[in-house]
């Protein structure tokens, strides 16, 4: 009579996908194994003794012992049974940061997740499944970034780096200028360090009629516009080090193209003197700039 017994390691049967298991049987002649579902990780083992498997969803295999005889034992299960990995997925409210309120409120939702670990680009972290971050970094950005690592009821975790879009709103600028008079006051010009695809200016006069309209709405088919936004994301890609102001040392300084069709040639300005550069047009690329 054929009494097989069957063990298995670890005995909980608890896994993450593509950890070992071992099986093993005893106390008979020889073995038939069996998995449902099917389990290529088991082929080639149905007839040893112990077998090695690693399963990526949760599997039951069946041992049959044989004796000398060849009778057969009743059959013997164990299941093993597969925790997913977990998918980091994020949601944020509001969707976006904005400069001057860069306050949100991040949510881990990921399928599997059991605990979080944020990791931050200020470098600061948080563990709580929700937490509300202030991203003083945003001024000058594009978007900012954050880490998810997300773990199972196992520990077994998973990562994945979150760009999160910095978006500027309207901006009000009570009295700005003065249209007609001669002094440095008489025009309005945008600067910014975020890369605009489209944007409105509205000009009122002290009544509040409106007697201005300006708009860049139509990234899609100026194409002037389009080799602007492409130099520009190009020249950030091939100098991502900022340095400081050529003309006058200011350590914090913007890319500045003097031809748009030499991508990767920029001189660095900073904000102070890119403006007179722009309304002065002093100095060319190679000759220098004249300051002030």
């Amino acid at each position: 009579l054929v009494r097989p017994q069957l063990a298995m390691n670890p005995e909980e049967g608890l896994i993450c996908p593509g950890d070992t298991v071992i099986l093993t049987g005893s106390a008979a002649d020889h073995y038939t194994w069996s998995a449902s579902p099917s389990d290529p990780s088991l082929n080639g083992q149905q007839s040893n003794p112990v077998v090695y498997v690693r399963p990526r969803t949760t599997t039951t295999y069946t041992m049959v012992g044989h004796g000398t005889n060849d009778c057969d034992a009743s059959p013997l299960t164990k299941t093993v049974t597969v925790r997913p990995i977990p998918v980091p997925t994020i949601t944020t409210t509001p969707g976006y940061v904005d400069p001057d309120d860069p306050t949100m409120v991040l949510r881990d939702v990921s399928p599997n997740g059991v605990t979080t670990l944020w990791l931050f680009d200020d470098g600061t972290q948080a563990t709580s499944r929700e937490v509300t971050h202030t991203f003083g970094n945003a001024v000058g950005h594009d978007s900012v970034y954050v880490e998810l690592v997300s773990a199972n009821v196992l520990n077994c975790e998973a990562s994945r780096v979150f760009a999160i879009p910095v978006t500027l709103f309207t901006a009000w600028f009570p009295n700005a200028f003065t249209p007609g008079s001669e002094d440095d006051n008489a025009t309005f010009r945008l600067f910014s360090l975020n890369e605009y695809e489209n944007f409105h200016i509205y000009i009122y006069d002290r009544h509040g009629q409106r007697v201005r309209e300006a708009m860049r709405d139509a990234y899609h088919g100026d194409a002037d516009f389009r080799k602007r936004c492409l130099a520009r994301s190009i020249a950030r890609r091939a100098h991502p080090e900022r340095m400081p102001c050529e003309c006058c040392g200011n350590p914090k300084a913007d890319r500045h193209h003097d031809n748009y069709d030499k991508p990767a040639d920029i001189r660095w300005l900073c904000r102070a003197c890119h403006v007179q550069h722009h309304t002065k047009q002093y100095g060319s690329w190679g000759e220098g700039l004249k300051c002030r």
